[in-house]
C-alpha cells in the first residue's frame, strides 16, 4: 500500500513538472506570437499552436488534479486499515485477559469444590 501511495506521488510530481513545462513552452510560444505578429502570415499557426498548448496544459492539469484526489482516497483508505488493525489487536489483547481471568475464576471454583468433598 506504501509503495502505491508513493508511485502516485512520483507520478503527482511528474504530471507537475510536465504542466510546468508546457506553461514554460506555452509563454515561450506567446513571445514567439508578440514577436511575430509583422508576419500574419504566421498567425493562425501560431494560434493553432497556442490553443493546442493551451489544451494540452488544462489536459495535464486536470490528470494532476484526479491523481492527487487518488492520493487522498488511498492514504485515507490506508489509514484507516491501520486504525482496524490497531482495534482488532486491542480486543484481541482484551479477550485474552479476560480469558485468563475466566481461567483463574474456573481453578477457584474447582479448588473450592475439592475442598468440600
Amino acid at each position: 500500500m506504501r509503495l502505491v501511495v508513493a508511485l502516485f506521488y512520483i507520478c503527482n510530481i511528474a504530471v507537475g513538472l510536465e504542466v510546468g513545462r508546457l506553461a514554460q513552452h506555452m509563454n515561450q510560444e506567446k513571445a514567439n506570437i508578440s514577436g511575430e505578429l509583422e508576419g500574419l502570415s504566421y498567425l493562425p499557426e501560431l494560434q493553432q499552436k497556442m490553443s493546442s498548448l493551451v489544451r494540452e496544459t488544462e489536459n495535464k492539469k486536470n490528470e494532476k488534479n484526479e491523481l492527487e484526489q487518488e492520493i487522498r482516497r488511498l492514504e485515507r483508505d490506508y489509514f484507516r486499515e491501520v486504525d482496524h488493525c490497531r482495534q482488532i489487536g486491542d480486543a484481541k489483547d482484551r479477550l485474552l485477559r479476560e480469558s485468563q481471568c475466566l481461567e483463574r475464576a474456573l481453578e477457584d471454583i474447582k479448588k473450592s469444590n475439592e475442598k468440600m468433598r
